[in-house]
Protein backbone atom coordinates (compact mmCIF):
# COMPACT_ATOMS: atom_id res chain seq x y z
CA UNK A 1 0.00 0.00 0.00
CA UNK A 2 1.27 3.44 -1.07
CA UNK A 3 1.82 5.96 1.86
CA UNK A 4 -0.87 8.47 1.95
CA UNK A 5 -0.35 12.05 2.02
CA UNK A 6 -2.98 14.71 3.18
CA UNK A 7 -2.43 17.54 0.23
CA UNK A 8 -6.27 18.99 0.82
CA UNK A 9 -6.16 21.84 3.11
CA UNK A 10 -8.28 21.59 5.83
CA UNK A 11 -11.35 24.01 5.85
CA UNK A 12 -10.85 27.09 8.30
CA UNK A 13 -12.98 28.12 10.99
CA UNK A 14 -15.03 30.42 10.23
CA UNK A 15 -19.04 31.42 10.40
CA UNK A 16 -20.53 28.43 8.45
CA UNK A 17 -21.96 26.49 11.42
CA UNK A 18 -21.20 22.79 9.29
CA UNK A 19 -17.96 23.74 8.22
CA UNK A 20 -17.28 20.12 10.47
CA UNK A 21 -19.34 18.14 8.13
CA UNK A 22 -17.02 19.84 5.07
CA UNK A 23 -14.01 17.99 6.42
CA UNK A 24 -12.82 15.45 2.86
CA UNK A 25 -13.16 11.94 3.49
CA UNK A 26 -10.23 10.06 2.21
CA UNK A 27 -10.31 6.03 0.93
CA UNK A 28 -10.91 4.03 3.82
CA UNK A 29 -7.89 2.00 4.66
CA UNK A 30 -7.67 -1.96 5.04
CA UNK A 31 -10.52 -3.31 3.06
CA UNK A 32 -9.63 -6.66 3.48
CA UNK A 33 -11.00 -8.72 6.63
CA UNK A 34 -7.50 -9.47 8.87
CA UNK A 35 -7.69 -10.84 11.72
CA UNK A 36 -9.68 -9.54 14.97
CA UNK A 37 -8.53 -8.75 18.96
CA UNK A 38 -10.88 -8.80 21.66
CA UNK A 39 -10.31 -6.05 24.39
CA UNK A 40 -12.28 -6.19 27.43
CA UNK A 41 -15.36 -3.68 27.44
CA UNK A 42 -15.23 -2.23 30.89
CA UNK A 43 -11.55 -1.06 29.78
CA UNK A 44 -13.03 0.85 26.83
CA UNK A 45 -14.86 2.19 28.89
CA UNK A 46 -12.71 3.63 31.90
CA UNK A 47 -10.39 4.91 28.89
CA UNK A 48 -13.63 7.06 28.08
CA UNK A 49 -14.63 8.02 31.60
CA UNK A 50 -14.36 12.11 31.92
CA UNK A 51 -12.23 14.01 34.28
CA UNK A 52 -15.54 14.98 35.80
CA UNK A 53 -16.62 11.46 36.68
CA UNK A 54 -12.77 10.38 37.59
CA UNK A 55 -12.62 13.46 39.86
CA UNK A 56 -15.96 12.33 41.96
CA UNK A 57 -14.99 11.95 45.49
CA UNK A 58 -15.33 8.68 47.18
CA UNK A 59 -14.73 6.92 50.40
CA UNK A 60 -10.89 5.87 51.28
CA UNK A 61 -11.64 2.71 52.91
CA UNK A 62 -14.67 0.30 52.93
CA UNK A 63 -17.27 0.83 55.58
CA UNK A 64 -16.45 -1.39 58.77
CA UNK A 65 -20.27 -2.70 59.12
CA UNK A 66 -21.39 -4.65 56.32
CA UNK A 67 -25.19 -5.53 57.23
CA UNK A 68 -27.41 -7.59 55.04
CA UNK A 69 -26.56 -9.49 52.05
CA UNK A 70 -23.46 -8.92 49.68
CA UNK A 71 -25.10 -9.41 46.19
CA UNK A 72 -22.17 -8.01 43.82
CA UNK A 73 -18.87 -6.83 44.21
CA UNK A 74 -17.46 -5.12 40.72
CA UNK A 75 -14.81 -2.56 39.80
CA UNK A 76 -17.14 0.51 39.31
CA UNK A 77 -14.77 3.23 38.42
CA UNK A 78 -11.19 3.65 36.78
CA UNK A 79 -9.03 6.72 36.86
CA UNK A 80 -7.28 5.79 33.24
CA UNK A 81 -5.88 9.44 32.43
CA UNK A 82 -5.67 9.96 28.88
CA UNK A 83 -3.25 7.74 27.43
CA UNK A 84 -0.51 9.05 24.89
CA UNK A 85 -0.68 7.94 21.65
CA UNK A 86 2.43 5.25 22.22
CA UNK A 87 0.89 4.36 25.68
CA UNK A 88 -2.02 3.46 23.19
CA UNK A 89 0.13 1.25 21.32
CA UNK A 90 1.58 -0.52 23.92
CA UNK A 91 -2.01 -1.25 25.27
CA UNK A 92 -3.21 -2.33 21.74
CA UNK A 93 -0.05 -4.46 21.29
CA UNK A 94 -0.76 -6.14 25.08
CA UNK A 95 -4.20 -7.10 23.88
CA UNK A 96 -2.50 -8.81 20.68
CA UNK A 97 -0.07 -10.86 22.77
CA UNK A 98 -2.79 -11.82 25.35
CA UNK A 99 -4.55 -13.51 22.54
CA UNK A 100 -1.99 -14.68 20.72
CA UNK A 101 -0.23 -16.33 24.14
CA UNK A 102 -3.27 -17.32 25.90
CA UNK A 103 -3.73 -21.41 25.57
CA UNK A 104 -7.78 -21.20 24.35
CA UNK A 105 -9.64 -18.60 22.17
CA UNK A 106 -12.35 -20.79 22.97
CA UNK A 107 -14.73 -18.15 24.67
CA UNK A 108 -16.22 -21.07 26.76
CA UNK A 109 -13.21 -22.65 27.81
CA UNK A 110 -11.94 -21.59 31.39
CA UNK A 111 -8.33 -19.92 30.17
CA UNK A 112 -9.95 -18.24 27.93
CA UNK A 113 -7.64 -14.85 27.49
CA UNK A 114 -6.13 -16.07 30.95
CA UNK A 115 -2.27 -15.82 29.37
CA UNK A 116 0.65 -18.39 29.34
CA UNK A 117 2.50 -17.54 32.39
CA UNK A 118 1.55 -18.33 36.79
CA UNK A 119 0.23 -15.60 38.52
CA UNK A 120 -0.24 -15.45 42.42
CA UNK A 121 -1.00 -11.58 42.10
CA UNK A 122 -4.51 -10.27 42.88
CA UNK A 123 -6.80 -7.79 43.65
CA UNK A 124 -8.30 -7.88 46.91
CA UNK A 125 -12.15 -6.45 46.36
CA UNK A 126 -14.12 -7.28 49.53
CA UNK A 127 -14.03 -11.04 50.16
CA UNK A 128 -13.04 -12.34 46.98
CA UNK A 129 -9.17 -11.73 44.64
CA UNK A 130 -9.15 -11.10 41.62
CA UNK A 131 -6.96 -12.40 39.64
CA UNK A 132 -4.17 -10.92 37.60
CA UNK A 133 -3.09 -12.62 33.94
CA UNK A 134 0.86 -12.84 33.07
CA UNK A 135 2.27 -13.45 29.27
CA UNK A 136 5.60 -14.14 29.00
CA UNK A 137 6.96 -13.06 25.80
CA UNK A 138 10.37 -12.10 23.68
CA UNK A 139 11.28 -9.03 23.28
CA UNK A 140 10.62 -9.15 19.47
CA UNK A 141 7.28 -10.48 19.68
CA UNK A 142 6.41 -7.20 21.33
CA UNK A 143 8.41 -4.63 18.65
CA UNK A 144 6.29 -6.78 16.46
CA UNK A 145 3.03 -6.69 17.99
CA UNK A 146 3.92 -2.83 18.75
CA UNK A 147 4.81 -1.57 15.49
CA UNK A 148 3.73 -4.86 12.92
CA UNK A 149 6.66 -5.05 11.27
CA UNK A 150 9.23 -8.34 11.36
CA UNK A 151 12.11 -5.73 11.78
CA UNK A 152 12.50 -2.14 13.64
CA UNK A 153 14.96 0.02 13.78
CA UNK A 154 16.93 1.34 16.66
CA UNK A 155 14.93 4.35 16.97
CA UNK A 156 11.66 2.52 17.21
CA UNK A 157 12.93 0.00 19.66
CA UNK A 158 14.16 2.86 21.86
CA UNK A 159 10.50 4.16 22.18
CA UNK A 160 9.16 1.18 22.50
CA UNK A 161 11.41 0.79 25.43
CA UNK A 162 10.73 4.47 26.97
CA UNK A 163 7.16 3.74 26.81
CA UNK A 164 7.56 0.68 28.77
CA UNK A 165 9.48 2.44 31.54
CA UNK A 166 7.04 5.50 31.71
CA UNK A 167 4.26 3.10 31.61
CA UNK A 168 5.17 0.62 34.12
CA UNK A 169 5.82 4.12 36.62
CA UNK A 170 1.97 5.50 36.33
CA UNK A 171 -0.55 4.73 38.93
CA UNK A 172 -4.11 4.36 38.08
CA UNK A 173 -7.05 5.31 40.59
CA UNK A 174 -8.99 1.84 41.03
CA UNK A 175 -12.46 2.35 42.44
CA UNK A 176 -14.13 -1.12 43.89
CA UNK A 177 -17.80 -1.36 44.80
CA UNK A 178 -19.41 -3.88 47.18
CA UNK A 179 -23.05 -3.77 46.84
CA UNK A 180 -25.95 -5.39 49.46
CA UNK A 181 -29.38 -5.51 50.00
CA UNK A 182 -30.76 -4.57 53.77
CA UNK A 183 -34.25 -5.40 54.80
CA UNK A 184 -36.60 -7.55 53.91
CA UNK A 185 -39.32 -7.98 51.75
CA UNK A 186 -41.21 -4.56 50.28
CA UNK A 187 -38.52 -2.76 52.75
CA UNK A 188 -35.47 -4.53 50.70
CA UNK A 189 -33.18 -1.50 49.59
CA UNK A 190 -29.52 -1.42 48.23
CA UNK A 191 -26.76 0.19 49.64
CA UNK A 192 -23.40 0.67 48.40
CA UNK A 193 -19.94 0.55 49.23
CA UNK A 194 -16.61 2.05 47.40
CA UNK A 195 -13.13 1.86 48.07
CA UNK A 196 -10.52 2.93 46.07
CA UNK A 197 -6.86 1.81 45.16
CA UNK A 198 -3.78 3.49 43.36
CA UNK A 199 -2.10 0.81 41.28
CA UNK A 200 -0.46 -0.35 37.82
CA UNK A 201 -2.29 -1.23 35.49
CA UNK A 202 0.71 -2.95 34.56
CA UNK A 203 3.68 -4.64 36.07
CA UNK A 204 7.03 -5.80 34.10
CA UNK A 205 9.72 -8.60 35.35
CA UNK A 206 12.33 -9.50 32.80
CA UNK A 207 14.19 -13.22 32.25
CA UNK A 208 17.65 -12.65 31.06
CA UNK A 209 18.82 -15.86 30.63
CA UNK A 210 22.39 -17.32 29.70
CA UNK A 211 24.47 -14.35 29.61
CA UNK A 212 28.31 -13.98 29.40
CA UNK A 213 30.19 -12.27 32.21
CA UNK A 214 30.94 -9.42 29.82
CA UNK A 215 26.99 -9.21 28.60
CA UNK A 216 25.72 -9.65 32.48
CA UNK A 217 28.16 -6.55 33.61
CA UNK A 218 26.03 -4.64 30.50
CA UNK A 219 22.72 -5.75 31.70
CA UNK A 220 24.01 -4.36 35.15
CA UNK A 221 25.35 -0.85 34.14
CA UNK A 222 21.48 -0.63 32.64
CA UNK A 223 22.16 -1.80 29.44
CA UNK A 224 20.22 -4.75 26.88
CA UNK A 225 20.27 -7.60 25.53
CA UNK A 226 17.06 -8.01 23.64
CA UNK A 227 17.75 -11.38 22.13
CA UNK A 228 18.28 -13.21 25.28
CA UNK A 229 15.45 -11.43 27.50
CA UNK A 230 11.89 -12.12 27.88
CA UNK A 231 9.70 -10.13 29.44
CA UNK A 232 6.43 -11.22 31.79
CA UNK A 233 3.29 -8.76 31.86
CA UNK A 234 1.07 -8.78 34.70
CA UNK A 235 -2.11 -7.21 33.57
CA UNK A 236 -4.46 -5.25 35.86
CA UNK A 237 -7.60 -7.77 36.28
CA UNK A 238 -9.03 -4.27 34.62
CA UNK A 239 -7.61 -5.84 31.03
CA UNK A 240 -9.87 -8.99 31.28
CA UNK A 241 -12.64 -7.99 33.44
CA UNK A 242 -15.68 -9.89 31.87
CA UNK A 243 -14.23 -9.44 28.77
CA UNK A 244 -16.36 -12.71 27.42
CA UNK A 245 -19.85 -10.61 27.91
CA UNK A 246 -18.77 -7.60 27.37
CA UNK A 247 -15.83 -6.64 24.50
CA UNK A 248 -15.17 -4.74 21.74
CA UNK A 249 -13.04 -5.84 18.85
CA UNK A 250 -10.23 -4.17 16.69
CA UNK A 251 -8.17 -5.75 13.74
CA UNK A 252 -5.17 -6.67 15.11
CA UNK A 253 -3.00 -4.12 12.84
CA UNK A 254 -4.67 -1.58 14.87
CA UNK A 255 -1.41 0.28 15.56
CA UNK A 256 0.17 0.88 11.72
CA UNK A 257 -3.74 1.40 10.59
CA UNK A 258 -3.52 4.84 12.86
CA UNK A 259 -0.38 5.98 11.72
CA UNK A 260 -1.72 5.91 8.18
CA UNK A 261 -5.20 7.28 9.03
CA UNK A 262 -3.27 10.38 10.94
CA UNK A 263 -1.13 10.82 8.29
CA UNK A 264 1.66 9.82 10.40
CA UNK A 265 2.61 8.68 13.57
CA UNK A 266 3.54 12.16 14.70
CA UNK A 267 -0.03 13.59 13.88
CA UNK A 268 -1.94 10.67 16.47
CA UNK A 269 -3.76 12.74 19.03
CA UNK A 270 -5.32 11.03 22.27
CA UNK A 271 -8.95 12.53 21.11
CA UNK A 272 -8.02 10.64 17.82
CA UNK A 273 -7.80 7.38 19.45
CA UNK A 274 -10.53 8.41 22.00
CA UNK A 275 -13.04 8.85 18.85
CA UNK A 276 -11.87 5.27 17.82
CA UNK A 277 -12.60 3.97 21.15
CA UNK A 278 -15.99 5.50 21.39
CA UNK A 279 -17.21 4.19 18.01
CA UNK A 280 -15.90 0.26 18.28
CA UNK A 281 -17.83 0.45 21.28
CA UNK A 282 -21.00 2.05 19.79
CA UNK A 283 -20.61 -0.66 17.05
CA UNK A 284 -19.99 -3.43 19.35
CA UNK A 285 -23.12 -2.31 21.74
CA UNK A 286 -25.25 -2.52 18.68
CA UNK A 287 -26.80 0.87 19.56
CA UNK A 288 -26.29 2.24 15.93
CA UNK A 289 -28.29 -0.85 14.01
CA UNK A 290 -31.96 0.58 15.23
CA UNK A 291 -31.19 3.65 14.42
CA UNK A 292 -30.25 2.72 10.71
CA UNK A 293 -25.98 2.14 11.64
CA UNK A 294 -25.82 5.96 12.90
CA UNK A 295 -24.94 7.76 16.54
CA UNK A 296 -25.87 10.60 17.65
CA UNK A 297 -24.01 12.68 20.22
CA UNK A 298 -24.02 16.44 21.50
CA UNK A 299 -21.12 18.58 20.53
CA UNK A 300 -20.93 19.70 24.18
CA UNK A 301 -20.45 15.83 25.64
CA UNK A 302 -18.70 15.20 22.47
CA UNK A 303 -15.73 17.66 23.36
CA UNK A 304 -16.00 16.19 27.61
CA UNK A 305 -15.38 12.70 25.40
CA UNK A 306 -12.39 13.17 23.33
CA UNK A 307 -11.26 15.46 26.85
CA UNK A 308 -11.45 18.82 24.34
CA UNK A 309 -13.30 20.88 26.71
CA UNK A 310 -10.96 22.75 28.62
CA UNK A 311 -9.12 23.75 25.08
CA UNK A 312 -9.55 27.08 23.18
CA UNK A 313 -12.94 27.55 21.12
CA UNK A 314 -10.41 26.78 17.77
CA UNK A 315 -7.88 23.91 18.73
CA UNK A 316 -11.42 22.73 19.83
CA UNK A 317 -12.59 23.06 15.86
CA UNK A 318 -9.47 21.05 14.72
CA UNK A 319 -9.35 18.60 17.56
CA UNK A 320 -12.50 17.69 15.99
CA UNK A 321 -11.40 17.76 12.63
CA UNK A 322 -8.84 15.52 13.65
CA UNK A 323 -10.50 12.96 14.99
CA UNK A 324 -13.18 12.83 12.55
CA UNK A 325 -10.58 12.75 9.64
CA UNK A 326 -8.46 10.22 11.12
CA UNK A 327 -11.39 7.70 11.95
CA UNK A 328 -13.20 8.37 8.35
CA UNK A 329 -9.29 6.83 6.77
CA UNK A 330 -9.74 4.32 9.61
CA UNK A 331 -12.86 3.16 7.91
CA UNK A 332 -15.08 3.64 11.39
CA UNK A 333 -17.03 6.63 9.85
CA UNK A 334 -18.71 6.27 6.50
CA UNK A 335 -20.21 10.22 6.58
CA UNK A 336 -20.42 12.63 9.68
CA UNK A 337 -22.79 15.18 9.85
CA UNK A 338 -23.47 17.93 11.64
CA UNK A 339 -27.68 18.97 12.72
CA UNK A 340 -29.13 21.37 14.74
CA UNK A 341 -31.07 19.60 18.02
CA UNK A 342 -34.19 20.92 19.18
CA UNK A 343 -33.18 22.93 21.58
CA UNK A 344 -30.85 24.50 19.33
CA UNK A 345 -27.49 22.50 20.43
CA UNK A 346 -24.93 21.14 17.41
CA UNK A 347 -25.48 17.28 17.53
CA UNK A 348 -22.74 15.22 15.58
CA UNK A 349 -24.36 12.46 13.47
CA UNK A 350 -21.67 9.06 13.09
CA UNK A 351 -22.66 6.96 10.24
CA UNK A 352 -21.27 3.64 10.96
CA UNK A 353 -20.13 0.19 9.31
CA UNK A 354 -21.91 -3.04 10.72
CA UNK A 355 -18.97 -4.41 11.75
CA UNK A 356 -14.90 -2.40 12.09
CA UNK A 357 -12.97 -4.77 9.66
Amino acid sequence: MKDMKRTRKQPKQGSDPTFLAKTPAFPPIGKGRVPMVRQAGHFIDQKLKTADARAEAILNDLLPESKGKVIDYRIARVGVPNLKPSEDKLVNALYRLLRDKSESRDVSAKNFYQGNYPSDRTVECGEIKLPWVAIRVRMIELYKAYTGKNRISGKESQLIKSTLDEFRKREFLIWYERVREIGEGKSVEKRFDLFQLADPLVRIGKVIKDLTAPERERVVQGGSIDEKTDLVFYLHPLFIHQIREKYVEMPENINSRMNVAAGGAHRLKPCINLLRDYLCREISAGRHVGSGRKTEINEETLLLQLDLQDERRERQQQGLLDAVGANKNLGLILNHEIVIGAQGQRKHVFHLPERFV
